[in-house]
């Protein structure tokens, strides 16, 4: 299965394969709005395991959850999985998932951030860390410096979430 999107800059797509079981047990969200936020938009990806209620029942409640999760911080999106697996345990007997939750912000406005190496340092407002993808190599040793997204070069801010779930027995 293939799936493909344009929005923004944006060239999104996944492509799924069925294992060796007659059925997927996977999902993902393509691309999905947050309401109340036009510059945002979320995508995931669910490896489903034992069967596929566990990555359907994720997927469909993802954009409600994250929703509610805004503004985005650290703590709210930390909030925001403790409820996709409360709601998983309280719907789904025997399979579980692990999710892959990125959610990208196209920025209207520049922000400076501290980068180093390719990774962004975490600021101290308590805001949940920016990813951003860099020219450079990542080393331990690299310098800090500081960078500006928001601009054309780099016109979005990503939120990268993994988490695994475990499987929810009853």
């Amino acid at each position: 299965m293939v799936m493909k999107t344009k929005e923004w800059h944006l060239k999104i797509g996944t492509a799924m394969m069925r294992g060796r079981r007659r059925y997927f047990e996977d999902a993902c969200v393509v691309t999905a709005a947050v309401p109340g936020q036009p510059n945002v938009r979320i995508q995931a990806v669910f490896d489903g395991h034992g069967g596929p209620e566990s990555a359907q029942a994720l997927a469909v409640n993802l954009q409600d959850v994250l929703t509610a999760a805004t503004p985005f911080t650290q703590h709210s999106l930390e909030q925001a999985c403790e409820e996709l697996e409360r709601r998983l345990k309280n719907s789904v007997a025997r399979s579980g998932s692990t999710a892959v939750i990125v959610i990208v912000e196209h920025l209207d406005h520049k922000e400076e951030v501290i980068v180093q190496g390719r990774e962004i340092v975490p600021s101290m407002d308590g805001h949940f860390d920016t990813i951003q993808e860099l020219n450079s190599r990542f080393t331990e040793s690299a310098p800090r410096e500081k960078i500006e997204i928001g601009n054309r070069e780099r016109p979005f801010k990503l939120y990268v979430v993994n988490v695994g779930m475990a499987s929810s027995p009853r």
